[in-house]
Order: structure tokens, then sequence, then C-alpha cells
């Protein structure tokens, strides 16, 4: 009918249409153009499609006719999709006029994380500072703790808790562990001091090694801080496997995981006790939980207050 198409009969898919009988372009003749651009152009190593799961169809269609067309580099675009999301219940829909704007979500949630703060602690400085870095880091953690391919229905609310899988929970965790530290007289976890057989490992491994090595020798380590250690020990797996599956809720449930097993270590134990040696060893895994915590929060893209 004078259309454009590629057959795809081969690949067990119908053609890709190119070009309306018109003449008029759509949105795999955009794609096929952007996907050069971005390889020949803008160098990209590899090419990352964040769509919902609605287009699979539309994206194996494009990879396949950049195939045909001698890119070799076709099987290194990749797409991610992920489920429906709902916002507190309503289902959006741009075609509709039915949308709820991220600013404006921004907004709530910080105005809602400053109510919190000034209920529980009013006298907190930067309170406005806080409030942003809590409200937006729910945010973001809300979407990242689950699944991408589960439909989830987002609640503010309940995304700002401060106990819960919720990120101002792994945050407080954070807060916790460095008030600690800072009680026990250290500025930060760069202060704990490192032997040559353990410099240049990451700190979190460092303070592990440490820590089990002497634990060892004296025996005198607990079953909360070996399981607090081992949870930290899986910090670097747990990276590897988010990376290679494209999925950012093993990341963010690893940190659930390891706030969880430090605030239950924290509960359990005393942590700044008289004896220097032993409070020097428990300030090691509060040093490695902080870094751990820091590190992984940043990695999702969320901002750590210094108090909560």
């Amino acid at each position: 009918d004078g259309a454009m198409v590629v057959r795809l009969d081969d690949e067990g898919m119908p053609p890709c249409l190119i070009l309306k009988s018109n003449g008029t372009t759509i949105y795999p003749t955009r794609d096929l153009a952007t996907a050069i651009y971005r390889k020949e152009v803008m160098k990209a190593d590899k090419l990352i499609y964040v769509v919902g799961a609605e287009q699979q169809l539309h994206f194996q269609q494009v990879f396949a006719v950049l195939g045909k067309m001698g890119y070799e580099w076709a099987q290194e675009c990749t797409h991610v999709p992920f489920g429906l999301m709902t916002f507190e219940g309503k289902k959006m829909s741009t075609r509709k006029g039915k949308v709820i704007f991220l600013d404006e979500v921004l907004n709530e949630a910080e105005n809602r994380a400053l109510q919190i703060i000034e209920d529980k602690n009013p006298s907190l400085k930067e309170k406005g500072k806080v409030a942003s870095k809590v409200g937006i880091g729910a945010i973001i953690f809300g979407d990242l703790k689950s699944s991408r391919m589960l439909s989830v229905d987002f609640n503010l609310e309940d995304a700002l808790r401060y106990e819960g899988e919720t990120g101002p929970y792994v945050q407080f965790t954070l807060v916790r562990a460095k008030s600690l530290l800072v009680k026990g007289g250290w500025t930060s976890y760069s202060d704990c001091p490192a032997d040559s057989a353990t410099l240049g490992k990451d700190p979190a491994e460092r303070q592990g090694e440490q820590l089990g090595k002497k634990s060892i020798a004296t025996g005198g380590v607990s079953q909360e801080a070996w399981i607090c250690l081992k949870s930290l020990s899986k910090y670097e797996r747990a990276i590897q496997m988010a990376v290679a599956s494209n999925e950012p809720s093993i990341f963010a449930r690893y940190l659930l995981d390891a706030a969880k097993q430090f605030n239950r270590y924290y509960h359990q134990e005393q942590i700044l006790v008289e004896n220097e040696i032993e409070r020097h060893h428990k300030l090691r895994i509060v040093a490695a939980v902080a870094y751990v915590l820091e590190a992984g929060l940043n990695l999702l893209g969320i901002e750590a207050p210094e108090h909560m």
C-alpha cells in the first residue's frame, strides 16, 4: 500500500513499519536513527532502553532491523522493561490527561518529611535540607526496592516511614552508625586504622577482615556481630548481580538487609563499652556499616543526611 516495511518473518515477528504510506515517520524510524546516532556519534558502549513492558515487541523489531542493516552492536542493545506503577491507587495515562507530575510528588514528599521532622525532632538543624534528602530519597528508594517487572501501587505515606522497607529507614540507620562513631571518638569511618595487608581495599572489606582475624584469635565475636559482618561481605556481589540483571531492587534489598542486621546487632549489644580493645573492634563493625550504607545509597542516587 505504499508503506515501507522490513519483513521479519525469519525472526518470527510481524513486519517492522518504517514509513507510512503517506511518507511520515513513526517510532521505529526515529529509534533506528537515534540508535545509530548514539552509537556512532555519542560513542555509546551499550544502549539500554528502560521502557514499559508493553513495548517489548517494538524493541525486538528495532534491534532485529539494526542487525539486518549490518550493525553487529545491535546485540548490545537491551530493552529493560518494567511493570505498571499506580500512585496511591490511581492509574496514570498521558493520553487521557490523567498524570501526576514528578515535581509535585517530590514537593509533597519534602513537605511531609518536614512535618515528620517537626513532630519528632523540631530542634534539628537545617530541617529543610534534611527533609529534601529524606523526601526525595523515599521516592527513589520506594521505586527501586521492588522488582521492576512487578506492578506497584506507590504510597507516599508508606514510603516515608522510618521503619520497614523504606529509604528513610536505611538513611536513619546510617545516621545512627555515624553518631556512634562520633560518640566513640571517630569523626568518620575513615578514622579506622589499617595495616599494610589491608590497604587498598574498601573499608567494609577491610574492617571485616581485620576484625575477623582478631576475633578468630580471641574467640570474642558474638553471633549478632558475625551475622552483621556476613551481610557486609555480600556488598560487592549484590552490585554485580544488580548490574548483570539490570535489576536495582537486588541492591536496594541488600541495603535493607544490611541495615536490618546492623540494627539487630545495635539493639543486642552495647557498642561503646569501657574496654578499649572491645570498643575498638565494635566500632570497626560500625564503620564498615556506615561505609556500605553511604556508598550504597549514593549508588542509588540517594543523598544521606548527617542528622535526622
